[in-house]
């Protein structure tokens, strides 16, 4: 099977993310996650997977911060 195109690979991060608890989730065993979905090794996409479980770190962090000081209403969230 060939490999997925980093576009593919950067929407199922964002899925495998919702609800995990990204303070125990490893970059490593997402990628074995990834591997499974995709079927097929992802070593040589290890950069992508990287830069994509930063991103969503980043951005999921900020909301959650933004949110526990009251600074974020509820309906922020609908657009994401």
């Amino acid at each position: 099977m060939s490999l997925p195109s980093d576009d593919q690979i950067r929407a199922r991060v964002a899925l495998e993310l919702e609800g995990a608890d990204l303070d125990t989730l490893s970059e490593k065993a997402l990628r074995k996650k990834l591997e499974v979905h995709f079927q097929c090794e992802l070593k040589s996409k290890k950069d992508v997977v990287r830069a994509e479980v930063r991103a969503c770190k980043k951005t999921l962090y900020a909301f959650s911060y933004l949110d526990t000081e009251g600074l974020v209403a509820p309906a922020v969230y609908a657009d994401l």
